[in-house]
């Protein structure tokens, strides 16, 4: 009994890593960069089940390159009936959300007109980049960016957001939203 759950374990986290939903650090990073959310938590109303976030992650895929990931409920629709999107916002001098707002986002948004779209927000007066490395397939959202475009900040807070206009679609927050101030992710 005790080598197949030990056998099984071993096979979930093999599974895991190979999805990317786990990742192993040999730095030994103190706080991972996985936030994993409640199911049916939106904030407001309760939306769309592929507006729900069960899993967010920021990955360090290389020495030059960031990954951001974000797993929803149920599966993303390739053609949604409005605009909607997934955000992770990041707080790289950690000052707090409501006092200047974050210092960046990195979105990945539906428009009628143009389809799926990811880019960078940067909220210094220089320009955002767009992203070709988008992936939107099944529950995940994923986007690889160059680490450059984060700075290089030895840590920082962080949280990922799914919008929709007016909220029509729901809309969720992780870590979990509390009313009245914005939940921070801080690294390390």
């Amino acid at each position: 009994m005790r080598k197949s759950v030990v056998g099984a374990t071993i096979a979930l986290v093999s599974c895991l890593i190979s999805m990317g939903l786990f990742s192993v650090n040999a730095t030994a990073n103190p706080r991972p960069f996985v936030i994993v959310d409640g199911k049916g938590d939106w904030f407001g109303a309760p939306g769309e089940p592929y507006t729900d976030i069960r899993l967010a992650q920021v990955i360090q895929k290389n020495s030059t390159h960031v990954k951001v990931v974000m797993m929803v409920d149920e599966r993303i629709p390739l053609d949604p009936p409005t605009f909607m999107g997934f955000v992770w916002s990041f707080d790289m001098d950690k000052n707090g959300w409501w006092s200047t707002g974050p210092d960046l986002n990195v979105r990945v948004a539906y428009d009628i007109d143009f389809g799926w779209q990811a880019y960078l927000d940067r909220f210094d007066g220089n320009p955002g980049n767009i992203y070709t490395s988008l992936i939107v397939s099944k529950k995940r959202a994923t986007v690889v960016l160059p680490l450059a475009d984060l700075g290089t900040p030895s840590s920082f807070y962080w949280m990922a957001t799914t919008v929709s206009a007016n909220q029509e679609l729901g809309e969720d927050q992780a870590p979990k939203y509390e009313p009245g101030f914005a939940s921070w992710f801080s690294h390390p």
